[in-house]
C-alpha cells in the first residue's frame, strides 16, 4: 500500500484541478519531512504544471537543499538561448 506522500503526489498529478489541489495541500503538510523525495520527483517530472507545484513545495521548506535547488533553477531560468 502506498504511503501518504505517494498518494498525495498521485493526486497532485491528476488532471482534475480540485484533485490536483487536494494533493498539493496534502503534500504541503508533508513537505518538510520529505524534501529529498520532492527534489527527486521534481527532477524526474516532465509536466510543467506539476514541476511548478513541486518547486513551490520545495521552496516553502526553506531547507539548505531546497535553497540550493532554487538557486540552480534561478540560474538556469536566466539563461536565454541564442544570446
Amino acid at each position: 500500500m502506498a504511503d501518504e506522500f505517494t498518494r498525495a503526489l498521485l493526486l497532485m498529478r491528476r488532471r482534475d484541478p480540485q484533485l490536483a489541489e487536494d494533493g498539493f495541500q496534502r503534500l504541503r503538510g508533508l513537505a518538510a519531512e520529505h524534501v529529498d523525495r520532492l527534489i527527486d520527483e521534481f527532477r524526474r517530472e516532465p509536466a510543467h504544471d506539476v514541476r511548478s507545484r513541486l518547486l513551490k513545495l520545495i521552496a516553502e521548506t526553506g531547507t539548505p537543499r531546497a535553497l540550493e535547488l532554487m538557486a540552480t533553477q534561478a540560474h538556469d531560468d536566466g539563461k536565454q538561448p541564442g544570446i
